[in-house]
């Protein structure tokens, strides 16, 4: 079965097998960032992002949207980071993280090994790993498709404190 080849509609080069990518969610075209759509590299949504503020743009409707929703409510909103308790079905916590432009899955039942962690761990996700860095600041490896995001703006006690604040974490 082929896979068609992903564009990045940013730089329309070829997004690679391993290469860090971020799903852009697609807004109404009258939004300033209905441009932006689908599948794009990571290093290029995050160079616009100085210029046109897209993280600050998909936290404000992404948190609004949370605000007032029943299936999932907003959480906690810091910075450009959004915790929503998406999926009550499965009992996961959603982030979305639009400063280093990714989204984390946080199973309930991860919470104590994220509690009890310490530099150099990896939590498991589910489908994605949580690596704790020497540096304390974390990073999310995506299994399927396989790619890595470093995370420069989520140190791991900034992370906790996120969780603690939103009242899933003691």
């Amino acid at each position: 079965m082929n896979i068609p080849q992903l564009i990045c509609p940013i730089c329309n080069k070829p997004i690679e097998e391993g290469q860090s990518r971020f799903y852009f969610p697609k807004l109404h075209p009258s939004h300033e960032l209905a441009d932006l759509h689908g599948v794009l590299h990571l290093d290029c949504i995050r160079s616009i992002d100085r210029s046109r503020h897209v993280g600050q743009a998909l936290a404000v409707l992404t948190a609004e949207l949370a605000s007032h929703s029943k299936t999932a409510p907003l959480l906690l909103r810091d910075g450009n980071i959004i915790l929503r308790d998406f999926r009550l079905d499965e009992s996961r916590i959603e982030i979305a993280d639009y400063e280093n432009f990714c989204e984390i899955s946080l199973p309930i039942n991860s919470l104590k090994n994220i509690q009890e962690s310490t530099s150099k761990e990896a939590i498991a996700l589910g489908l994605q790993i949580l690596h704790i860095n020497q540096d304390q600041f974390l990073e999310i490896e995506f299994k399927k498709p396989a790619f890595t995001v470093d995370l420069p703006t989520l140190s791991f006690s900034r992370f906790v404190s996120m969780l603690i604040a939103a009242n899933v974490l003691q």
